[in-house]
C-alpha cells in the first residue's frame, strides 16, 4: 500500500531539504549528510538532489518571469513611439528598430554568432611569447 503525502509530510520534507541543502553548502558529504539528518544515504542523495531541482525549478520561474516582464516593457515602448513611427520620424525608428533587436535577443530569435580565429591564409595562428591578438568585431 502506498503512503499519501499529508501536508505534514510534505512540510517535514521541504524542511528536510533545505537542512540537507545546507550541510551540502558547507561542505558535508552525502554520508555527512545522512548521518547529521539520521536518514539512508540514498535518502540524503534524494534530498540534496529533491532541493537543487527545486531550486533550479524557482530559478527557471523567475527567468520566465523576468523575460515576461521585459517583453511587456518592448511593447509598451513600441506602442509609446508607434505614431512617429508610422510619421517618418527617423530617431523614433531607430528606438524601434533597438526595441525589436532587444525583443529578438530575449526570444532568441536571432541565430547564435559564430567566430573563428585563423592565420594568414585561413591557417593556424603561430603564437610566441610576444604575440599579442587583437579582437575586431565583423
Amino acid at each position: 500500500m502506498t503512503q499519501t503525502k499529508t501536508p505534514r509530510r510534505s512540510a517535514e520534507r521541504l524542511i528536510k531539504q533545505a537542512q540537507a541543502l545546507q550541510l551540502r553548502a558547507h561542505g558535508h558529504s552525502i554520508r555527512g549528510i545522512a548521518k547529521a539528518l539520521g536518514c539512508a544515504v540514498s535518502n540524503a542523495h534524494a534530498l540534496v538532489n529533491d532541493a537543487f531541482a527545486a531550486e533550479r525549478e524557482g530559478i527557471s520561474q523567475a527567468k520566465a518571469d523576468l523575460v515576461e516582464i521585459e517583453l511587456l516593457r518592448c511593447e509598451t515602448y513600441l506602442q509609446a513611439i508607434a505614431k512617429k513611427v508610422q510619421g517618418g520620424d527617423i530617431r523614433a525608428i531607430d528606438t524601434a528598430l533597438r526595441v525589436a533587436e532587444r525583443r529578438a535577443k530575449l526570444l532568441g530569435l536571432d541565430a547564435a554568432v559564430r567566430s573563428q580565429l585563423s592565420g594568414p591564409d585561413d591557417g593556424p595562428i603561430q603564437l610566441d611569447q610576444r604575440t599579442v591578438i587583437e579582437f575586431v568585431k565583423p
